[in-house]
């Protein structure tokens, strides 16, 4: 049997969420409003969000993958955070 590690457990127990709630992320876009570019801001996370993007990734976008009318994004050539990345 292995070694117990407490420091180990420590850490995975203080690790084990590594995504903001619901809640977390509406207060991280209420607060990104109250700056000058607030709308710019707040839409950037909750896309981030909702597309589980990577902030390079959502600044690699370009507006000829953005589709208002379908309310749909073209993720292709979008750089990705590894091998079979899971990106809605």
């Amino acid at each position: 049997m292995g070694q117990f590690c407490l420091s180990e457990y420590l850490q995975a127990q203080r690790r084990r969420r590594e995504y903001l709630t619901p809640k977390e992320v509406e207060r991280l876009i209420s607060a990104a409003r109250q700056n000058r570019y607030g709308h710019r801001d707040a839409t950037m996370i909750l896309i981030a969000y909702r597309r589980g993007l990577r902030v390079s990734e959502l600044c690699a976008l370009r507006w000829d993958q953005v589709d208002l009318g379908k309310e749909e994004c073209d993720l292709t050539g979008v750089p990705t955070h590894g091998a079979g990345a899971n990106i809605h």
